[in-house]
């Protein structure tokens, strides 16, 4: 029997089944559910009685829980008014609340009270650690004591005893000691309630059926796993994370959305406890790689930050990523802000779906080929046509995933088993896929020359489809400006890769250039002095002067401007032509 079964049957006993009057007191940590364990308690067993329940939590005087506790009673027993016909009239609370006379107190109303008026009655104080240091601990105590021995009624207290000393000291004593004092004298049944986490989450189960973008069991693991007790906590992250149901729609892989849960609760839940804005959290997290700015500069040891140090244990770490670190910086702004930005996290979930797929795709063309070079039992005319389905089946992906070298590796198996999966047009539109990828989303510098070089050897009847390729890329990617500039600066210096793009220009797209931009003559004039004869540009300067002297024979106002501006170059277009 577990701990929370123990105590509701100890306590059904208590309150059903004797008839005496007695104090119980349940102890247990903050947000572990005592409130919410009574209250299903009371539904459960204590319909056919009257439950008052007072939380002390903003009470500013005895009276003022006195007031409450006559003004709840009156629900219960309508007899009260026999002990009102004889009171003068002044006004105060607890009467107009239940229109009693005028100038009665809710004190001398409970006097008034006997034992009988209690034999349905149960009284329950919950939050004595949020009692207001303005009402004295010892006569709250005094008050339930009344209640036991001269009313003979049954007591119910809720708290969390340990955090009584972080009240304000009263003569010079903690609230911790003046309550140990008491509770030796008034209370007679102390149960500690540390429920088990199954039982714990039986108090969050509504709060999690509304999380419908998510596998409810993710959440659960994840509470289990940093071992939260604190269910106001776990209310609160759940509540954040309803906030995120545009999820649902968009059908993302299951690993995805259970990675994205993991970090949005475990900073939902850092926020609580810790109460740091995301400044606060990055530099935090600077503290914990031991960035220098937080290292002693004579000996480079790290400067202990209590306040990081003590805040660090509420941050459980998960193996992340990159795309990970942006998520965490959106979630909090979420969390600063409760302004959510779906389509930066729409961005962000597209960008981890994509990462994942590659894994995927990547892991299973590892196990196929280590099934094929070692596994003796499987057929390898069943494997190398799972190769070719996954080879067919991501095409799009598969350039961003492995090289090509690696890429070719896999031809190779297919044509030594099975040649007529593999049609000339097929491995052609594969190998041109590698082109078709946008620079900024290469891995390297200069992968496609990488790739144009194996392709030369082993591909050699693509070689020409490859350079119109990167001839195309080059002129989508250089501006007129850039090649402009490029051709200046030729005489100053060059590469073999800027050989390759200008060389690569043909006729009649410099006559476009020339035509585009009054500027670009100036690169030209630049360029043709000091490579006229020169063998690494001989194709641009070919091109060049062919596309010059073809915008002369165009009209007269051309051959006037070109002849002019040869002249002045001293360049000749006739020489060597």
């Amino acid at each position: 029997m577990s701990n929370k079964q123990q105590i509701e049957e100890s306590l059904k006993s208590l309150i059903l089944d004797d008839t005496r009057a007695f104090v119980a007191m349940l102890s247990g940590e903050w947000g572990i559910g005592k409130t919410y364990f009574w209250k299903e308690f009371t539904k459960k067993y204590l319909k056919d009685k009257g439950v008052v329940y007072i939380s002390l939590f903003g009470k500013n005087s005895l009276a003022d829980i006195e007031t409450e506790i006559v003004t709840k009673l009156y629900k219960y027993n309508k007899g009260l008014k026999k002990y009102t016909k004889h009171l003068d009239t002044v006004g105060n609370m607890a009467s107009k609340a239940i229109g009693l006379p005028i100038n009665v107190s809710a004190g001398s109303l409970l006097s008034l009270f006997s034992p009988s008026d209690f034999k349905k009655i149960i009284l329950c104080f919950d939050d004595f650690e949020r009692l207001s240091d303005k009402v004295p601990l010892k006569d709250v105590m005094g008050l339930i004591s009344q209640f036991k021995e001269q009313k003979e009624c049954k007591v119910i207290m809720i708290l969390n005893e340990k955090e009584l000393d972080k009240l304000s000291d009263i003569d010079g004593k903690k609230h911790g000691e003046i309550f140990t004092l008491y509770k030796e004298k008034v209370v007679d049944y102390n149960f500690h309630y540390h429920p088990s986490q199954e039982e714990l989450f039986q108090a969050i189960k509504e709060d999690i059926t509304k999380i419908t973008f998510c596998e409810h069991q993710t959440i659960y693991n994840f509470f289990k796993k940093i071992d939260l007790t604190n269910i106001r906590i776990m209310k609160q992250a759940l509540y954040l994370l309803g906030k995120f149901s545009f999820i649902e729609s968009k059908g993302y892989n299951k690993k995805v959305i259970d990675e994205f849960v993991e970090i949005a609760l475990n900073l939902f839940i850092f926020k609580a406890k810790s109460n740091y804005t995301y400044e606060d959290f990055y530099e935090m997290q600077k503290y914990k790689s031991h960035d220098s700015h937080f290292c002693n500069k004579d000996t480079g040891t790290l400067v202990i930050n209590e306040q990081h140090e003590k805040n660090l244990a509420y941050y459980h770490k998960i193996p992340y990523n990159n795309a990970n670190i942006s998520t965490e910086e959106l979630i909090y702004t979420f969390i600063d802000t409760h302004q959510l930005n779906d389509s930066s996290f729409k961005d962000l979930f597209d960008i981890k779906s994509m990462h994942l797929d590659k894994e995927n795709i990547r892991e299973q063309f590892s196990s196929l080929e280590d099934s094929l070079l070692r596994s003796f039992s499987s057929p390898i005319e069943t494997i190398i046509c799972k190769i070719y389905e996954l080879l067919n089946k991501n095409k799009q992906l598969i350039p961003h995933i492995i090289d090509i070298s690696t890429l070719h590796k896999y031809f190779e198996y297919i044509q030594e088993h099975n040649k007529a999966l593999l049609p000339d047009a097929f491995i052609k539109d594969y190998i041109l896929s590698y082109f078709d990828i946008k620079p900024k989303n290469r891995r390297y510098s200069f992968q496609i020359d990488a790739y144009e070089n194996f392709i030369s050897y082993n591909y050699p009847n693509l070689v020409q489809e490859i350079k119109q390729k990167k001839v195309q890329e080059l002129k989508d990617n250089l501006t007129i400006k850039q090649i402009s500039e490029l051709l200046s600066k030729t005489h100053r210096g060059w590469n073999p890769e800027d050989a390759y793009i200008l060389n690569n220009i043909d006729t009649q797209t410099y006559i476009q250039y020339l035509e585009k931009s009054t500027d670009f003559y100036s690169g030209i004039i630049a360029f043709l002095p000091f490579h006229m004869y020169t063998n690494s540009f001989s194709t641009a300067t070919k091109n060049i002067k062919n596309a010059l002297l073809l915008l002369k024979d165009k009209n007269n106002d051309n051959t006037w401007r070109i002849n002019k501006m040869l002249k002045e170059a001293n360049i000749d277009l006739e020489e060597d032509k």
